[in-house]
């Protein structure tokens, strides 16, 4: 039985290559050594530089770590949620050098905002050398990634993910402190974007931009792609998604964004759409004949103009939103069982009791709209 005892994780180069001890443990017979005698005699992990050591089990005799598969060291080397940690793998042996590229999920940041190399050679070094496809690709930029640094490691991904993408800028900042930007009339908004490539093996994109611009491709089809989750992302006016290039998608959700003035979407596939907190928008129009289930949360409180839905399948609407029978148009509902319009509570001054009021109207047409579009259904209120 082989017993893995921690390595000590805050110099881990150091206490694999660069221990002083004078005779070194060869895990795999060809003189690279692992760690140093000296590190031998702290077996039981007590302290603070253990080793990866064999031990002799009461039925099995002595086991080399080495003589583990490949699948089971890169299973263990996934756990590590860190792709550069288990990349210094590689110094261990001749054995271990592409170990590394056998992980099928790569954890993978770059702390400056105008260089991402780092993500770049570790997508290229896994490329090269990788028996597996990388089916999870996440990426995490602390601090403010350019759009150009950002466009640049992303092509580099686009043909070799087949699973999920996930990419999170500017992650050393709060959440609320994005939140309070996404709302500050006095921030800046300075239109720098960077344009999508296109993932045709992809099945899942979250993009949390921190501000970023985004645009789509020009052609090119999301073959594989079926959810797509944006989130702080600025938006530069008019966004159409259309079957042509997201033929498979059953799940689109916008959060936290703003600049999206109107959305339009010709999506028979999508089953499930939520649009929370899209500052400023202004119009939707949609065509998703098979969507089941649709939420719109503060999005249009400022700025209504026009939306049309067109969602004969439609089972659960929660419009928590500014309504008007005039402006709002669904067609017909019948099988909509769940409807949500915007909570109404007391108020005290003329200014709040008035916009009470207005809340209450919108929630009673909208309920009113609706039993006009489902019939004899009934509604869970």
């Amino acid at each position: 039985m082989a017993i893995l005892v921690p390595i000590d994780c805050d110099d881990y180069r150091a206490s694999l290559v660069s221990d002083p001890g004078p005779t070194p443990m060869d895990l795999d017979g060809d003189h690279c050594a692992l760690v140093s005698a000296p590190m031998d005699r702290d077996r039981d992990g007590d302290g603070d530089r253990a080793a990866l050591v064999p031990s002799t089990g009461g039925g099995g005799g002595r086991v080399r770590f080495c003589d583990l598969p490949d699948d089971i060291l890169s299973c263990i080397l996934a756990r590590l949620s860190d792709t550069r940690a288990a990349a210094q793998s590689s110094v261990l042996s001749h054995r271990w050098r592409y170990v590394w590229t056998r992980v099928c999920g790569l954890f993978l940041h770059h702390d400056q905002p105008h260089d991402s190399s780092p993500v770049r050679d570790a997508l290229a070094g896994h490329a090269a050398h990788a028996a597996t496809n990388i089916h999870l690709l996440n990426v995490h930029s602390p601090y403010s990634a350019t759009p150009d640094a950002t466009a640049s490691w992303l092509r580099v991904a686009a043909p070799l993910v087949t699973g999920e993408l996930s990419f999170r800028n500017r992650s050393s900042v709060p959440l609320e402190m994005l939140d309070f930007e996404m709302l500050d009339e006095t921030e800046e908004r300075v239109a720098f974007e960077f344009e999508l490539p296109c993932f045709t093996r992809v099945t899942k994109i979250t993009l949390s931009l921190g501000f970023l611009g985004l645009s789509l491709p020009p052609s090119g089809v999301f073959a594989a792609l079926r959810e797509l989750h944006l989130e702080y992302v600025q938006f530069h006016g008019e966004c159409t998604l259309e079957d042509a290039m997201l033929p498979v998608l059953e799940w689109l959700e916008f959060r936290m964004s703003r600049g999206l003035a109107s959305l339009t979407l010709r999506l028979k596939p999508l089953i499930l759409m939520s649009l929370f907190n899209v500052w400023g928008m202004r119009r939707l129009n949609a065509v998703v004949p098979g969507l089941k289930q649709l939420h719109v949360v503060d999005c249009f409180h400022e700025h209504l103009e026009a939306v049309s839905v067109v969602a004969e399948e439609l089972e659960d609407l929660r419009w928590l939103d500014r309504y008007s029978p005039e402006l709002v148009n669904f067609n017909e509902m019948p099988r909509l069982r769940i409807i949500c319009p915007q909570r109404v509570v007391d108020a005290e001054d003329e200014v709040e009791a008035a916009q009470v009021q207005a809340q209450a109207r919108d929630g009673e047409r909208l309920r009113a709209d609706a039993d006009g579009h489902v019939g004899s259904n009934a509604l869970a209120r």
